[in-house]
């Protein structure tokens, strides 16, 4: 029998396997547009455990590059300014900021942050790139909700939830800030711009 799609420690797996593999694909985008000054890339995380699980996991992805990944942490949006003076005294080149709620609810607050201290950044929704962020990169939600509404249907209709497969969203979406990349001296490569869902001027 297929486990429950929601049965939490598959989801969980599941979950952190995708988002790990979301952040070595941003630390291979940040290779490709930033070269040397890539050399140290910071991931922000806040103190929850998963969080702090994935930056711990993400760590070999950047040795394999040659690169250090600095670990960054935040408990609250009060200590933003904090971590942005951390990141400038580690010289960070780049900014990978983990998923986590805390940075969902200010993401457009850390959008404006990356612009005002030029720091070339990552999160996983599209509105921080569309709010002045250098680019998103994560699983789409769209695709998540449909799945979410097509397993609420079928259950509504007398499948048991146990018969039902885990399914995770597979499709990943890229949006690239070109006001943001010309701003920072970052030419976006032909091949990265190519596989963008969208451009945002």
């Amino acid at each position: 029998m297929s486990p429950c799609p929601f049965d939490r420690r598959a989801s969980h797996r599941s979950r952190h396997q995708g988002r790990r593999k979301n952040v070595e694909v941003c630390i291979h985008i940040f290779v490709k547009t930033r070269g040397e000054e890539a050399c140290g890339i910071a991931f922000w995380c806040c103190d929850d455990p998963t969080c702090v699980e994935l930056s711990r996991s993400s760590q070999a992805a950047a040795q394999a590059l040659g690169l250090q990944l600095h670990a960054v942490q935040a408990s609250s949006d009060r200590d933003f300014d904090a971590v942005f003076d951390r990141l400038i005294q580690l010289r960070a080149g780049a900014l990978v900021i983990g998923p986590d709620n805390l940075f969902t609810i200010h993401k457009e607050q850390l959008a404006k942050l990356t612009v005002r201290h030029a720091m070339p950044a990552v999160y996983q929704y599209r509105e921080f790139a569309a709010a002045g962020g250098l680019m998103s990169y994560g699983t789409s939600e769209t695709e998540y909700y449909l799945l979410v509404g097509t397993y609420a249907g079928r259950v509504l209709k007398g499948d048991k939830p146990a018969d039902l497969p885990v399914q995770q969203s597979t499709k990943v979406e890229l949006f690239l800030n070109l006001k943001t990349a010309k701003a920072l001296g970052i030419t976006v490569p032909l091949p990265l711009s190519g596989r963008a869902d969208e451009m945002i001027e």
